[in-house]
């Protein structure tokens, strides 16, 4: 794409050059039918083919058996798992961990259904920090958590261990590192801020959870009905998931270590994006995030010492960076 930025937005995020080519292909003439993606029936063979692969790969990815989990492409956003979780599983008490805005939205909605215990917060400190946890040996229906947290930019890099079931809010880093997937009883990440454009949301849920649902829940809301209808109970935002295929795809092909950031331990800095056309291709930028989240760094290349400071909004124009304003935890580039 000619004249391309980079963007910083939390969501819609940026997309591999190759998702845009082949969903833009796809719209003209999917799979040479003489339709477009968005208008050939969500229940023939072309698109049921890419609800399963892209099913396959996301539990793939995962490392997850397809006996014990499945994958379902649903519509409504994080925002409607909030809810559904809880509908689904909360009969007496949760245990949710609160570490920012989408995690007290989850335990605001799961509040309208049981018992909720904010079992451990960040926000005496305005959520610049992932509260310890120790082991959780209370028993709660579930826990909740929120693993990356992009208001506040603070991330889980360890996970608590549990007796009850595990549940993760993983929107915005869902398959951009090398995690145990198996510790968790049920994922949900809404796609647009890491696997696609918006419009539809994956859940990873264990099998073994359906028996844990105890009331009668209306059937857009239940992951039983979900799952017999193979993400097709109703019509499924079709071009959306072929989109997300394409990222799956190209995901998979690149795999989930490269590109991870790794967590300091020295108090050093951290690069967020590396001097060899990382950034949007521009080959003499490099950007480092300091191990305390507060600032990004320019690398010049081969250079280890000096730095230049840079305000955003210049920033911005020189390098082609686009909607950085929005990201909370930055205020310029050093």
């Amino acid at each position: 794409m000619k004249n391309k930025v980079h963007n910083f937005s939390a969501g819609p995020s940026i997309l591999p050059h190759i998702v845009f080519e082949q969903a833009s292909s796809a719209i003209n003439n999917f799979n040479n039918s003489g339709l477009s993606i968005l208008e050939i029936s969500h229940r023939s063979k072309d698109f049921i083919e890419v609800l399963e692969e892209a099913r396959s790969i996301s539990l793939d990815l995962a490392s997850l058996n397809k006996d014990d989990y499945s994958c379902l492409f649903l519509q409504g956003g994080a925002s409607m798992q909030f809810l559904m979780v809880a509908y689904n599983f909360l009969n007496s008490k949760a245990g949710y961990v609160n570490t920012g805005s989408w995690s007290t939205k989850a335990i605001k909605e799961a509040k309208m259904f049981g018992d909720v215990s904010e079992i451990a917060s960040s926000a005496d400190k305005n959520f610049n920090y992932i509260p310890n946890l120790s082991n959780i040996n209370d028993d709660f229906d579930y826990v909740h958590i929120t693993s990356n947290n992009t208001i506040f930019g603070t991330q889980f890099h360890s996970f608590p261990e549990t007796a009850s079931p595990l549940f993760a809010d993983m929107s915005s880093d869902i398959f951009s590192r090398n995690i145990n997937f198996s510790k968790f009883d049920l994922i949900y990440a809404g796609a647009q801020k890491n696997l696609g454009p918006a419009g539809v949301t994956m859940v990873l849920i264990k099998n073994q959870l359906l028996d844990m649902i105890k009331r009668d829940v209306p059937s857009m809301l239940s992951y039983k009905v979900h799952i017999d209808k193979d993400s097709s109970f109703n019509t499924p935002p079709v071009f959306s998931i072929f989109s997300v295929l394409m990222n799956l795809r190209h995901i998979k092909s690149e795999g989930l270590v490269k590109g991870t950031i790794q967590v300091p331990t020295d108090g050093k800095p951290i690069i967020l994006l590396s001097d060899h056309g990382t950034l949007g291709g521009y080959p003499k930028l490099g950007v480092v995030i300091s191990a305390d989240y507060d600032k990004l760094v320019q690398i010049p290349p081969g250079s280890k010492v000096k730095f230049k400071e840079i305000e955003l909004k210049d920033a911005e124009n020189l390098y082609k960076l686009y909607n950085m304003e929005t990201n909370n935890m930055l205020n310029k580039i050093i």
